[in-house]
Parts: structure tokens; sequence; C-alpha cells
């Protein structure tokens, strides 16, 4: 039986005229004035936006907006602690559904240590404090020393910082998304050490959405990463990053065990050392209070 694929119906193609009216209508109204009705003030720049528009799709401005804060009344958010450049990028997703590298060189960007994070700033005319607020998200990290041109991978990690700073999921997936691409795009030394350094400093611990891109990407790529003339990925970023080495060092060692075990598998929760999961662990290791009997080799399971 030949099976045909149904023609488009006139309803069909009337309505992806619509949406792609109202996407460019959308499109038309980013960074314009006309009819504004929020004004969002980062450092020495000020953004017109629509709260109908920018609270639909973020969390954070729906709270800022609709709750006991000062924006609510006087329909002014200020970022005093945002990165402008960052901000107007959010600003374009929301309004475009995309958004752009353009003008991320500008930025002023510096290096350094690992791990440092910005602590809570005292509140400003009424503005939620730097941190969790309106939102409860995690606060800005603070920038190292250093100074250095952005790459576009560190980019990508910024803006899904922001991303989840505003509580906007789909620009966090976007975000992760151009991060896996350009992350091993020709990488030398410089420009993978400062997005490694990027990703463990700037997501919460508990985030690994960026960091399994990263040890994932370094695990498979060892050979090239490691060259014995000039090294990618070098001795010092592993020291001055432990926490990216201890889960290269997970990942690295799980593969070289699976790969020697091929038919060997444990669930996933063998490598959560909570007390529920411990006894899981020694029923399937046979280590009952009187078993007596031996253990079982387990896998540490990680993304692959």
């Amino acid at each position: 039986m030949a099976y045909f694929s149904p023609i488009p119906s006139e309803s069909q193609g009337l309505r992806s005229a619509v949406d792609e009216e109202m996407q460019s209508l959308l499109s038309s109204l980013y960074l314009n004035p006309k009819y504004s009705d929020l004004t969002i003030i980062c450092g020495t720049e000020t953004f017109s936006a629509h709260r109908n528009i920018v609270c639909s799709r973020s969390a954070y401005f729906a709270r800022a907006c609709d709750g006991e804060f000062k924006e609510a009344f006087s329909r002014e958010i200020k970022l005093p602690d945002r990165e402008p450049v960052l901000v107007k990028k959010t600003l374009e997703f929301l309004y475009t559904g995309d958004y752009t590298p353009e003008g991320y060189d500008f930025m002023s960007y510096t290096t350094g240590e690992a791990g440092t994070k910005t602590p809570p700033s005292e509140p400003q005319d009424g503005q939620p404090a730097n941190g969790p607020s309106p939102d409860g998200s995690q606060p800005r990290m603070n920038k190292p020393f250093g100074e250095q041109a952005l790459s576009l991978s560190c980019f990508h990690v910024l803006m899904y910082v922001e991303a989840d700073y505003f509580q906007v999921d789909r620009l966090k997936a976007l975000a992760k998304e151009k991060f896996c691409a350009s992350f091993m795009d020709k990488p030398d030394r410089k420009s993978f050490q400062a997005a490694v350094v990027e990703v463990y400093r700037s997501t919460p611990e508990y985030d690994r959405g960026l960091k399994d891109v990263v040890i994932a990407s370094t695990r498979n790529n060892l050979a090239t990463l490691r060259n014995w003339w000039y090294p990618v990925l070098n001795n010092d970023l592993l020291r001055s990053v432990p926490e990216f080495a201890v889960d290269l060092c997970i990942a690295t060692l799980d593969k070289y065990v699976e790969d020697l075990n091929p038919q060997q598998s444990y669930p996933y929760w063998m490598a959560n050392g909570s007390p529920a999961n411990d006894q899981k662990l020694d029923a399937v290791r046979g280590l009952g209070t009187n078993s007596g009997r031996g253990t079982a080799r387990v896998r540490v399971c990680l993304p692959k």
C-alpha cells in the first residue's frame, strides 16, 4: 500500500502565516519604546520593554512586576549587578526566540581563580538584593582577575547563567546547545581553559547541565587535548579547578571499566551516597549483616 504525505490544508498555511506575522510583530517590539510599559536599567544602559511579553516568558520579571516589590509600582527594574550586554541578549531572546553573539566581544571580562561567589549585596531602593530575589535563583559569581578577550563558548556559559537568574528555561536550553557547538570547535589552550573555569565557577554545584558537557567532551577528546608538545588540557588547569579534575577522573575510570566489562551495569542510584541507597547497594553486593558474601564491583554511572 502506498502512503502519501498529506497536502497542507489552506487552514494550515494560514496558521503558519499568522504565526510568522506574530513573531515578526514581537521581534519589531524588541528595544522599541513604542507602547513600552517597563524600563530596565542596567548600569548606564536603559532598555525599553513590555510587561506582557517579558513577564509571560520570565518568572523573574513576572514576580518583580506582579509582587509587592517597588518595581510593580514604579515600572522600573534596576539591575546594578548584571552585565548590560547579557541583559540585552536575554531580552533579545524573550522577543525573538533566539540570541546572537553580536556585541559580546565588547564585554569587559577577566579570568582567574575558580569557585568564588559574590556575597549578596544590600537591596537598593526596594530592589531585590544580588541573589535569589524575586526569583530565588543563585547569586552571580565574582568575575576573576586577569583581563582577556571573551571567547564565544564563555559567552554562551554566561548566557546560560543569565537564563538561570531570570528563570527562562528555554533560553537556558538554547545556551547549552550553543555551548555544545562552540566548546570543542577548534579549541586552543586559552579558550578551553577559560570555558572550563567559567563553567565550574559560574554554575551552582547541583547544576550539571554544562559540566556534563565539558566532562564528556574532554574525556572523548583526551588524545587531542593532552598532546605532549603543547597540551590544551595541561596540569595547571587540573590543579586550579579540582572539581573538574575529580569529575574527569571519575568519568575516565568509569569509561575504562565499562570497556573492560561491557555487560556490567548498575543503576545510577549506586553513585549517590545516601543511607537508603547504601542499603540498596549492600543488598546488590550481598552485604547483609550476616550474609558474609563478597562484594560486587560498582560502576559510577555518568552521562555518556
